[in-house]
């Protein structure tokens, strides 16, 4: 059990350090207003996408392969890990058309 955690550990670990990095670094920059806005929302859906793959992909991966190592039966709920893994295909662009502003708009105005 330790095998996958001596993984995903330094990653999330990693991720955690370098996400804490740039947002200090973007409290610090100077730079125009309309920038910063716009790192923020490109640094936020960084951070959506990071979010949605460890909870659609990983996270169902983990619980069938452990639940199969442990020998705990999980019936039924073994056919949600295909159709939760099918989810990020669509929610990861979906998460940067709502995080970014100017492609929200752009979408707006796609369905008047």
């Amino acid at each position: 059990m330790l095998g996958p955690w001596s993984i995903l550990g330094p990653t999330f670990g990693t991720i955690i350090f370098c996400s804490l990095r740039i947002h200090d670094k973007l409290k610090r920059c100077t730079m125009s207003e309309k920038s910063r806005r716009l790192q923020i929302e490109l640094f936020r859906a960084l951070i959506a996408q990071t979010i949605i793959p460890t909870i659609f992909e990983y996270a169902p991966c983990i619980v069938c392969l452990a639940s199969a190592m442990f020998g705990i039966p999980l019936g039924r709920y073994t056919n949600w890990c295909p159709i939760l893994l099918t989810f990020y295909t669509w929610l990861d662009p979906i998460c940067i058309i709502l995080c970014v502003k100017d492609y929200r708009r752009a979408a707006a105005r796609c369905f008047k």
